[in-house]
């Protein structure tokens, strides 16, 4: 994990805003977490799959009946 944070401008629909302010103080964290956990990491960890950064959009928009 890196220090270099940034502060990017994401917009996510509010009930997923307001699902992880639910979770209280830290919620940034714990998103930040969840995309580590859900992105960064599985691509690190299935490096024989193929599986790069530039094709998440499209697996995001597969409903799941399509993977």
């Amino acid at each position: 994990m890196t220090n270099d944070a940034r502060s990017p401008a994401l917009p996510l629909d509010a009930d997923v805003l307001a699902a992880l302010e639910a979770t209280g103080p830290g919620w940034q964290a714990l998103a930040n977490t969840a995309l580590r956990k859900a992105f960064v990491e599985k691509v690190a960890n299935a490096p024989s799959s193929g599986l790069d950064l530039f094709e998440i959009p499209a697996m995001l928009r597969r409903k799941p009946a399509d993977k």
